[in-house]
């Protein structure tokens, strides 16, 4: 056993720990044995990943300095600021009074960065130096004591009929989470949601593990457990459909989840949009088309999750009619912080995005926010933006009624300030609105709002030791590639790459394409060219 006291460890939901799995995670509905038995044909197969590292361009680093009554701030480049204040004061034993934690813009986190690192090293040599310490990992060290993408082994059994329909699915996830679980648990119930993928099938049996090893620890990348689970499954889709002499895509639109399906641990689903992603990306690849020697065509699709989490946002409107958005969110690089939060306080409040102020993370004066992780950004963070700029467009007709003296439903807000509904000019600019609550009415003007979604149901009796039980508004996706093999080198060159993602609404369109790019450069450096090699544990 890598931990003898195991059984001993504290969680912080009801854990599964058998030997050394650090969590076990099982989803099964419908009766997976009687249904496999029925089925025309039935297929096993076992598929392994590597450990990637995420690769941002900035390492980790932290900068620690004390006080004079002993408390130390840290300036970090962590996705989660108020969760390195907890952790800190939960492995250091001090009172958070003590930790101030200010959150940097981060030059790409890919969630390797969720996780305490360097901070409280940092912080014990500054109070113990009474000098200020900056810690920053060199490359080298970034690829022997960060939290890669978790190396996998999954074995799937798929049933099907011969017209053409998925029937059920059994499958085994194991990932390597390391010397320590960091993310596992969480990474392991993420690859049960993605393992039968987007498709219909009314019996599956999953069971999953994150099993310690002597090595580094593991941890979330880029959408955790979901990139090894969707690669088997989407490859099993493929062998099946070369065995029966089916088109792929057309096996996978006859499976596809539709408006009111059943996925993942019972959750039913509403706005599927995965069919038109299939359609359009192979559309865009000219799938179907007589293929050139050497060449191959091939595609695949998954759904993923918006996270949910706490997070809530305070606005101040300032002086001359500008405001100032306090949120203890960080932005980990596609900028959503600095493009999406503003725009959506602008659009509510009739300003430029310019004319928002975007203060940093503080822990001692930002309003709490989980982190940046799990694509939860625009969705989660946004949203309590959006209600806070809603509770100041209150406050600001409601102090400008009380100043003009006509009721409040008499004004409307315009660019630049408020007038009187059929009047053309402006009774008050945001400015003397701001100015007269300084000096004259109830003080500063502000907004404020706490966002927590209400997550999709599930069934509490399919599943057990799941740290992510439903996917919250979930997205659809696909991707198709056109490549060309060198039949003497076995070198691939991707010819053509297209992504089709159902996002919903856009609320930064060009950010949207980044991510979409990014995603799909990171794709094929997983599938072609990364890997962390490890000897006894050590890189």
């Amino acid at each position: 056993l890598v931990h003898e006291d195991l059984l001993k460890y504290e969680a912080g939901w009801d854990a599964i720990r058998e030997g050394n799995a650090c969590s076990a995670t099982y989803i099964t509905r419908g009766d997976t044995d009687a249904a496999l038995a029925a089925c025309d044909r039935v297929f096993t197969h076992t598929f392994e990943t590597q450990i990637i590292h995420q690769s941002y361009i900035e390492p980790h680093a932290s900068l620690a300095e004390a006080d004079a009554d002993g408390k130390v701030t840290i300036w970090t480049t962590n996705q989660k600021p108020f969760a390195v204040r907890r952790y800190m004061s939960h492995a250091l034993g001090w009172p958070m009074t003590k930790i101030r934690v200010i959150g940097m813009h981060i030059g790409g986190g890919f969630g390797g960065k969720l996780e305490m690192g360097l901070e409280p090293f940092a912080a014990l040599l500054a109070l113990k130096s009474r000098r200020p310490v900056k810690m920053l990992m060199s490359r080298k060290e970034e690829f022997q004591a960060a939290n890669p993408r978790h190396a996998s082994r999954i074995t799937i059994t798929t049933g099907v009929n011969r017209d053409m329909k998925m029937v059920a699915r059994r499958a085994e996830v194991l990932l390597d989470t390391g010397a320590y679980s960091g993310n596992g648990p969480t990474a392991v119930g993420l690859a049960m949601f993605l393992v039968t993928g987007p498709y219909r099938l009314d019996h599956v049996d999953l069971s999953g593990k994150a099993v310690y090893t002597n090595k580094a620890s593991s941890g979330s990348c880029r959408g955790p457990g979901g990139p090894q689970a969707v690669f088997a499954g989407e490859s099993q889709i493929d062998i099946i459909a070369r065995e029966m002499g089916w088109d792929p895509l057309a096996f996978r639109l006859a499976n596809v989840v539709e408006e009111g399906d059943v996925l993942g641990a019972g959750q039913r689903l509403q706005d599927v949009g995965v069919r038109e992603c299939l359609e359009q990306a192979a559309a865009a690849v000219g799938w179907g088309r007589e293929e050139e020697p050497d060449e191959g065509v091939g595609l695949a699709c998954s759904w993923w999750t918006s996270g949910g989490w706490a997070t809530s946002a305070l606005i101040n409107l300032n002086e001359d009619g500008t405001v100032t958005l306090i949120t203890g969110a960080v932005d980990i690089g596609p900028g959503a912080k600095y493009t999406s939060l503003p725009q959506l306080v602008a659009d509510e409040l009739k300003l430029r995005p310019e004319d928002v102020i975007v203060s940093a993370c503080d822990t001692d004066t930002s309003p709490y926010d989980h982190g940046d992780g799990g694509s939860r950004m625009t969705y989660n963070v946004g949203r309590a933006c959006q209600m806070a700029a809603e509770d100041l467009r209150t406050v600001i007709l409601e102090r400008a009624a009380r100043t003009l003296g006509v009721a409040e439903d008499l004004l409307e807000l315009v660019p630049g300030g408020v007038r009187i509904l059929g009047h053309e000019e402006m009774a008050l600019t945001l400015a003397e609105i701001a100015e007269r609550g300084r000096v004259l009415v109830d003080g500063a003007i502000q907004g404020r709002a706490s966002f927590l979604a209400d997550m999709p149901g599930w069934d509490a009796d399919a599943c057990r030791g799941l740290t992510y039980p439903s996917f919250l508004a979930p997205s659809f996706s696909a991707q198709a590639a056109r490549v060309r093999v060198d039949r003497q080198t076995g070198q691939v060159r991707v010819l053509e790459v297209a992504a089709a993602m159902d996002v919903g609404k856009a609320i930064n369109p060009r950010a949207v394409e980044g991510q979409l790019e990014g995603g799909v450069a990171m794709g094929l450096g997983y599938g072609l060219l990364e890997e962390v090699k490890m000897k006894e544990g050590v890189v």
